[in-house]
């Protein structure tokens, strides 16, 4: 394997990579060798592709192995006086900055990753360069992804390596789709006239742009764009992309956003599209209960990243929703049967969640009675609040609380509440609001000083709702909207990587170390399993693997396999044991009858993201913690 700089001889291999790295990414369609060509051809100097006139110089460097491309990373190098303006904070004026436009490895080649990335910024050293910044939503490739796209979440490996090598997150951009989408609008509080203007562009179909007037006065705009302006691929011309949202302060929150996205998006299905696309910034809650109340749901995230490197020697668009539900109201028995029926249908096709039956969702509300005895660990208040239309759930929260330190007589007690689980229908945020601020009022009148939603904690958080350790998911972005909405923050995210239909080949890396493997019966229809390591007489390494069946009596979660521990003695690190290790586990798990493997890690251990998804993993969630303080 060699790192040369980049050339057009290689635009057929390199192209390949591409459509080969991408192809699990959404909107990333298969491209062409024109139009790698056309995004490199900075670099061969045939010309520029930037509009803005903001990128002085290129370069690419490339890794190739017997003519295939492993690696592959292009930078842009800016203009002395450019402020990036991608961070509020870590620059100086003096900052000489440069982008990566892109980079990419091939999954298990993470070592030619790190050697491609370390030749690029030794590059960028011996330029001067003193902040790096990747994957930029103003500086990217035009056939990468619908427009401000950055690096996606589904490139987990390529994550994993920049956060080990110090890059960090400075911007996000959440992708929402709306597949066979169906808008009808509603005419918003104020009246107002609108006009539509066609324009032919690089798709298929027509872009429009839907303009909203008051007296003569234009006070709103939605301006959407073909698939096709971003890709030539076929599949792209069915997706309308909504480029720009846009209401004037003095009308907003009085569902003009609302009426021109959906009546700009019943136009577009008129002349044939089908699918709908957009995306915001990752801190935009309004936008984020707009658009997850109209019918989107968040189909992936991206970021940007930078580095400093040492020297060498908001649109808000409010909604207003109509209420259509009653009063909220405590839990009762009778609630039992649609309150499952409700949680099943907010966790369908979430990763590693499954139904659940009345059987099983009863367990999780057994506390609420105050005859239950209650165990050292348990909660020691509960609540579970609804609201309902017409005897079907719109929405509901279930809270409880604990001292902090009850088992700390010499400290002062503080009680500490719980969203154990909020849910609420899309479409129907108001209903989620009014349950919220009932858990929160009911929280206060204990005197609760901070409230924790979705937490890992075992005794506050439904075992059944995805597997150990899990979060809110990011696929519950209309959840996720409303507690950002109302002062909560996300903190400790948890990654989960998916290995469906594994196959291993474990290597012994010492010949001096000898395994033991011991099955114990759980929940599962399979067996639990736990590999170790030994050195002589000496326990080296350890495995831990359970059925999902621990978390999910479903059928389809008995076929998975969740590894909840895997650990080396320090002195064995970094020699392949836990490789080692981790595939043993799934080779015998595999001879058990077990199909699929599930995996989980701080967000924020890149070393642990790299070595699964190099073995075969892929990110299939990430998950998040969220907090409020009351005052």
């Amino acid at each position: 394997m060699e790192i040369i700089q980049y050339a057009p001889n290689f635009l057929t291999p390199l192209t390949q990579f591409y459509n080969e790295f991408t192809v699990d990414v959404p909107h990333c369609y298969p491209v062409k060798e024109e139009d790698i060509a056309f995004a490199t051809s900075g670099v061969t100097g045939t010309s520029k592709y930037y509009a803005a006139d903001d990128i002085k110089s290129e370069m690419a460097f490339v890794a190739v192995q017997d003519g295939r491309v492993l690696a592959f990373i292009h930078l842009g190098l800016s203009k002395d006086t450019e402020s990036s303006g991608q961070s509020n904070g870590g620059e100086n004026i003096d900052d000489k900055t440069a982008h990566i436009l892109f980079f990419g490895y091939k999954v298990g080649e993470r070592q030619i990753g790190d050697a491609i990335l370390k030749k690029a910024e030794e590059y960028l050293q011996d330029e001067g360069v003193t902040k790096v910044y990747a994957f930029s939503r103003h500086h990217r490739y035009p056939c990468y992804h619908f427009a401000y796209a950055q690096l996606s979440d589904r490139l987990g490996h390529v994550e994993a390596l920049l956060g080990y090598n110090g890059y960090r997150r400075t911007h996000g951009q959440a992708f929402f789709d709306w597949e066979n989408f169906n808008a009808t609008p509603t005419p918003p509080d104020i009246p107002v006239s609108l006009s539509v203007e066609w324009k032919e562009g690089r798709g298929r179909l027509p872009n429009c742009n839907i303009t909203a007037h008051k007296d003569g006065e234009e006070v709103g705009v939605c301006s959407s764009l073909s698939g096709g302006t971003f890709s030539s691929h076929p599949d792209a011309q069915d997706w309308v992309y909504t480029d720009w949202l846009g209401v004037d302060d003095a009308y907003q929150g009085q569902g003009l956003g609302k009426y021109l996205l959906l009546y700009s998006l019943q136009e577009m299905h008129k002349v044939g599209y089908r699918h709908a696309s957009l995306s915001t910034d990752w801190g935009n809650n309004n936008a984020f209960l707009l658009y997850g109340n109209c019918g989107y749901k968040v189909v992936d995230w991206t970021y940007a990243y930078s580095k400093r490197l040492e020297k060498k020697a908001e649109v808000v668009i409010p909604v207003r929703t109509e209420n259509s539900f009653s009063e909220v109201i405590d839990y009762t028995p009778e609630h039992l049967e649609s309150l499952t029926q409700f949680y099943n249908h907010q966790v369908e096709g979430l990763p590693n969640c499954f139904p659940v039956s009345e059987d099983e969702f009863v367990t999780v509300l057994s506390r609420l009675s105050k005859e239950t005895e209650r165990s050292k660990n348990a909660l020691e208040s509960e609540a579970l609040f609804l609201t309902q239309n017409k005897g079907k759930i719109k929405a509901f929260v279930h809270v409880g609380f604990r001292r902090y330190n009850e088992d700390d007589e010499e400290e002062e007690e503080e009680r500490i509440g719980y969203i154990r689980f909020l849910g609420c229908e899309r479409g129907e945020r108001q209903a989620g609001q009014v349950v919220l601020e009932k858990a929160e009022a009911y929280l206060n009148s204990f005197e609760v000083k901070s409230i924790e939603a979705f937490t890992s904690r075992d005794e506050a958080r439904y075992p059944f709702f995805s597997f150990d350790y899990a979060r809110l998911t990011n696929y519950l972005d209309h959840i996720q909207g409303l507690l950002g909405n109302n002062g909560y923050k996300p903190s400790n995210g948890w990654v989960f990587l998916n290995w469906e239909n594994f196959s291993v080949e474990p290597v012994l890396p010492d010949e001096s170390i000898y395994t033991s493997v011991t099955w114990t019966e759980g929940r599962g229809e399979r067996s639990n399993c736990t590999v170790r390591a030994h050195k002589g007489k000496t326990e080296v390494g350890e495995c831990q693997s359970v059925s999902a069946g621990v978390f999910s009596r479903h059928p389809d979660a008995q076929d998975w396999t969740y590894t909840e521990w895997l650990g080396i003695e320090n002195d064995f690190q970094g020699k392949g044991l836990g490789k080692f290790l981790l595939q043993y586990s799934l080779q015998e798990m595999k001879k058990a009858g077990y199909r699929h493997a599930s995996i989980s890690t701080d967000l924020s251990n890149y070393r642990a993201i790299l070595f699964y998804s190099n073995l075969g993993y892929k990110v299939a969630d990430w998950s998040y913690e969220y907090g409020k303080t009351i005052r």
